[in-house]
This record gives structure tokens, C-alpha cells and sequence, in this order.
């Protein structure tokens, strides 16, 4: 039977390789089109067709009906998925691969459709801003990307054109000259022959090498007070002197890129850091989505698998290990972890394949094992495409509305109650509002958060001042819309039925609740004011499902609690999440009214 199965999947694979892209002729990249081609149960095509998107020899659309490619023949035909990506939410997400195949090498990072997305966004401004991009500045704790970001910022401007595939890229580390501040601006600028004793000619500095390329500064925050204020001296005018030629100014067209691990506000002159209109902070690995850390594990494991062209096999005790480590180095420790992993694995290797089990990963990993991870096997092993549910890159925002919109087309259907229809979304919504709270990088302008947030509670008091939405009700509400303007085409994989069913949606809340209407209008006007947004229909129903969720009656308690605690929303916080466990207005905030009477108490 086995033997069967895998004759048949080659077919697949051989029809699915002869076939071109052709969203006209969508129909020929079905199960029932497979089925019907080579005689055989659609049931069985289809079982077969989701083993080999598992195995990643096949891509598939998530819509209706489902649609299966075969990765070689994308790839041939220009499309640049990822190797851990096997699904997607529609064709206009498959398009986007086409049209990034040769300008965006940012495909490559983990991360760039979620805690990332925000880097990368500034990092293409800041290099191909013309005439000659804005200066940037990285920050984030060691291992975290900043090198790797920044010699990708340089390999998308050459491949949009902005700078020649021969243009230089010179990487300066500043902490190799922390102490000698004469030595780093000699190499930096360049000197004149006789400038000091053993000056016997001319040389070059390193704005000359980068010149038309880019000139990465690492650890600048090492550099000395006098080194800082001649760098700024360069960025604001784009020339320098010579060390021993005070005379002849010399002009560089460069863009420059700096990055530190400390705080800037601390350890650079003011005078410079007005100089550098772009900062970005890179998180560390604990802060960024378990689902980015799995997937740079597999990521890694591929690339060593790839070099040492062989199967890497991975135990579930070796892999959950990896997962479940905290690493004080991010990412480039985990990247060491992994190659003396596959290291030691490689001098045991059997024909082409290497075994990775526990005792192959570093020492100081081995010794954080808990209880929960000895009930893992070290025995069991996986491909790598096996290790962990398949990777995809659909976000929670659309996942969220996916769930409320079938669920709505249900309540059409009358298979529900709109009483059930709430219950559901509300069920859906605690999950969505979840990655909101947990997502530190969702909205890094953090000036305009805060600002969107006092518009919001302005709102929500004029709106009813009974029911004052609460500190953390505002702050995911905030997040929400922040997360909804990070979409770009907000519909781009709602089909049919899905389309339907939100203008129906939106319909029902325009008649029926007018009020609750007029408020989701004001807030979205604040929105579109602040952010970017490309339609309010979603977020429209998003909201009304936030409000109702955030206005529903709770049970009300006879014996109040009063809660007191230090600091911003505390004790708010405590009390809301009190009532929600118990389903009892047990607990209520007065924070806001004590901070107005302390604010308005002279001294």
C-alpha cells in the first residue's frame, strides 16, 4: 500500500510540474481535477496531496476550494516562497512572492511579517531615501540582527538600483578603538603624507573605501566624545579634512549606518543623535513570537543541512530543549547552539543523515532541562520539516477575521443564534486580544499610541459616561488599530462567501445599533487620521465585536472589593482581570477619578 501511495504522489507531483500557473485554469490544481485525471478518490488525492505539502514539495491555497502547487515548478515560474512557508491565505499572497523574487531580499529574515515588520519598513526608507539615504541608527542587545539587518539594508538597495552591484560596503567596529580616538579618526578620514611620524604617503581613509556604498559604524556608542562630534560634523555637511591637510575639503557619498547595544540617550552627544533621523530598536529573542523563535531553529537546521548537503533528524527532547532555552546571546547565540549541535552529530553521521539528540547540544543547555521536558523523547526523531506544525505566515489579525466572519456566515445560515454568533467572537476575540497585549512591537510610535489612547478614552467618556471603557480595554483597543493599519490590503483573502458576509455583517450593525455605529465611526476617524489605513470594513466589525465584548453585563456583586495599589493602572488591571475569571462585577477601578483629584491638588 505504501508503495502504491508513493507512485501515486510522484504522479501528483509530475501533473502538478507540467501545469502552468494559470489562475484562469485554477481548476487543474484541485484534488478533484487530480482525482478525476488519474482515476482515483478525491479523499485519497487529497490525504495525499496534504503529505506532500507537509514534506514541503507542495504549496498550497487556503480557500475554497484548496489549491495545490508543486514548489519546484513555483520556484521555476519566478516565485520566491520560503522554504519553511507551505500555506497560504489566497492568490494575491502567492503573487507577493512573485513580485518580491528579486527586490526584496528581506524575505529571508524571520520575522519580517511580525516583529520585524517595523524594522524593515524603516530600514528601506533610511537606504533609498534619495539623494544618498538617512543616516540610521540600530540598537538592540547583542546577537539580536543588528550587523545582518544592516548588510541587508545594503543588498536591497543594490537590487533596487539605488546603489551599484559593485558598491562597497565597509564595516567599522568602534570598540577596536575605544581607547585610541587619533587612531579611529586617522583610519576614518584618512591622512596626508608627513601628518605624523611614519606617515611616508598618502592613504586613504574609510569614507573614501565606502563612497558611493555604505559605511556600517558597530558599536559606536565605544567611540570618544571628540570622534562622535567629527562624525556629526561629516553627516551634517558630507565633507571632511584629511589628517594633515587643514586646507582641502574632501566630500564622501556615502550612507551611513551605526549601531550600539547600549542606551543612545546615554552614550552619544545629543548633537549627533539630532543628526540621525532614524531609530530602530531590534528586540531580543524572548520578546519576539515563540512561533519566530521556532522558526529561526528551523531555519538554522536547514542552512547547516543545506551546507552539509545531508538529512538532519532532530529528537523531540533535543528540539523542545532548543525551544524552550533562554538565550542571553538571541539570536546569535541560538545560531552557535545549532552548529555545535550539528557539529557533534556530524563525527556520528550515518550515510546522509545526521541525528541530533540531546547530548549533541551544548553543555549549558543540557543543564536547564526541566520535568516537563524528561517527558519528551530522546529517542523519537524528525525531519525538519516535521518538527513542528507547518510555518505560516498569516497573521493573528487575519485569523481573527477569518474565525468571525464564518462564524457570522453560520448565524446567517440560522445554524446559530446571534446570542451564539457573540459568544463565538467573543471566544475568538480573547485569543486575538491576547497576541495584542503580549506583541511588544506591534506599534513602536509609541507618541502616537499614547495619543490614540487619550483620543479613545476622550471617546469612550463623552460616548457613556457610565460605562468608561477600562485602562486595559483602551490599551488593546489602541493595539488593535495599530495591528489593523499594519495590514496593508485589510480584504486581500476574504473570497466570496467571506465578502458577503461582511457587508452583511456591516449592514446589521448600521441598523441595528446606530449608537454603537456612531462611536466606531469616531474612533476609526481618529484612526484614519493617525494611521494608515486602506478600508474601515473590517475593522468596522472588529470594533463592534471589541465594544460588545468590552459593554457586556456582567453579574453584579454584593460586597465590593476595593483594590489599592503603586503605579500606573495596577490596580485597574488587577480588577478587570478579577471580573472577567469570576464573570462578577466584584471589582471597580476608580483610578482615573483619584489621579484627576491628585492632579488638581496644588504642590
Amino acid at each position: 500500500m505504501r508503495e502504491n501511495q508513493l507512485t501515486v504522489q510522484n504522479q501528483i507531483l509530475s501533473l502538478l510540474k507540467s501545469e502552468e500557473l494559470n489562475e484562469k485554469q485554477a481548476d487543474h490544481f484541485t484534488a478533484a481535477w487530480l482525482a478525476q485525471k488519474l482515476n482515483y478518490s478525491r479523499n485519497f488525492i487529497s490525504q495525499l496531496l496534504n503529505d506532500l505539502t507537509e514534506q514541503r514539495l507542495c504549496v498550497k491555497i487556503n480557500t475554497r476550494p484548496v489549491y495545490y502547487f508543486s514548489r519546484e515548478r513555483l520556484l521555476q515560474q519566478g516565485y520566491a516562497i520560503p522554504e519553511t512557508l507551505s500555506s497560504l491565505s489566497g492568490w494575491p499572497q502567492l503573487n507577493e512572492y512573485k513580485l518580491r523574487k528579486e527586490n526584496d531580499v528581506f524575505d529571508r529574515l524571520v520575522g519580517r511579517n511580525g516583529s520585524l515588520s517595523y524594522a524593515i519598513e524603516q530600514a528601506k526608507a533610511a537606504i533609498t531615501y534619495p539623494p544618498q539615504g538617512l543616516p540610521m541608527l540600530l540598537t538592540g542587545a547583542t546577537g539580536t540582527g543588528k550587523s545582518y539587518l544592516a548588510r541587508l539594508m545594503y543588498q536591497y538597495a543594490c537590487q533596487q538600483g539605488t546603489l551599484s552591484k559593485d558598491s562597497p560596503f565597509v564595516t567599522i567596529n568602534c570598540a577596536e578603538y575605544a581607547d585610541n580616538p587619533e587612531l579611529f579618526l586617522t583610519h576614518l578620514f584618512g591622512y596626508k603624507k608627513g601628518a605624523y611620524t611614519g606617515a611616508d604617503s598618502d592613504r586613504q581613509g574609510f569614507l573614501a573605501a565606502a563612497d558611493g556604498g555604505v559605511l556600517f559604524l558597530d558599536e559606536v556608542h565605544a567611540l570618544k566624545p571628540e570622534c562622535q562630534e567629527k562624525i556629526f560634523l561629516f553627516l551634517d555637511q558630507g565633507i571632511y579634512h584629511m589628517i594633515g591637510d587643514n586646507e582641502t575639503w574632501y566630500s564622501s557619498h556615502v550612507r551611513v549606518l551605526m549601531a550600539t547595544t547600549e542606551n543612545p540617550q546615554e552614550i552619544l552627544l545629543k548633537t549627533l543623535l539630532r543628526r540621525i533621523p532614524i531609530h530602530v530598536q531590534l528586540p531580543d529573542l524572548e520578546h519576539r513570537p515563540l512561533s519566530e523563535k521556532r522558526e529561526l531553529i528551523v531555519t538554522l537546521f536547514h542552512k547547516e543541512q543545506k551546507k552539509l548537503d545531508c538529512t538532519v533528524l532532530i529528537s523531540d527532547l533535543a528540539y523542545h530543549t532548543l525551544e524552550s532555552v533562554h538565550y542571553s546571546g538571541n539570536v546569535g547565540e541560538l545560531e552557535n547552539a545549532v552548529k555545535v549541535s550539528v557539529a557533534n552529530a556530524f563525527l556520528r553521521r550515518k550515510a546522509q543523515s545526521l541525528e541530533i539528540h540531546i547530548h549533541d547540544l551544548p553543555a549549558g543547555l543540557t543543564s536547564a532541562i526541566t520535568y516537563d521536558l524528561l517527558q519528551c523523547s530522546d529517542q523519537t526523531l524528525h525531519p525538519l520539516h516535521a518538527v513542528v506544525p507547518q510555518i505560516c505566515n498569516v497573521s493573528s489579525y487575519e485569523v481573527f477575521n477569518h474565525a468571525l466572519l464564518h462564524s457570522f456566515h453560520s448565524y446567517k445560515q440560522r445554524q446559530m443564534s446571534f446570542d451564539s454568533f457573540l459568544a463565538v467572537a467573543y471566544t475568538k476575540l480573547e485569543t486575538y486580544a491576547d497576541t495584542l497585549i503580549q506583541d511588544r512591537w506591534i506599534t513602536p510610535q509609541q507618541e502616537i499610541f499614547r495619543n490614540l489612547s487619550s483620543l479613545i478614552l476622550t471617546l469612550s467618556v463623552s460616548h457613556s459616561p457610565r460605562r468608561q471603557l477600562s485602562n486595559n480595554s483602551i490599551k488593546i483597543l489602541a493595539r488593535y488599530l495599530a495591528d489593523a493599519a499594519r495590514q496593508r490590503q485589510q480584504e486581500f483573502s476574504l473570497n466570496a462567501e467571506e465578502k458577503e458576509s461582511a457587508e452583511a455583517f456591516l449592514q446589521l450593525i448600521l441598523q441595528r445599533y446606530p449608537l454603537e455605529a456612531r462611536q466606531i465611526r469616531k474612533i476609526l476617524d481618529l484612526a484614519v487620521n493617525t494611521l494608515s489605513f486602506t478600508s474601515t470594513l473590517l475593522p468596522t466589525l472588529d470594533l463592534f465585536i471589541f465594544m460588545q465584548y468590552f459593554s457586556r453585563d456582567l453579574q453584579r456583586a454584593s460586597i465590593p472589593v476595593v483594590i489599592l495599589a503603586h503605579g500606573y493602572a495596577v490596580a485597574s488591571g488587577m480588577a478587570e482581570v478579577g471580573n472577567q475569571l469570576l464573570r462578577r462585577c466584584l471589582m471597580q477601578s476608580i483610578c482615573r477619578q483619584i489621579a484627576a483629584l491628585t492632579m488638581s491638588q496644588p504642590g
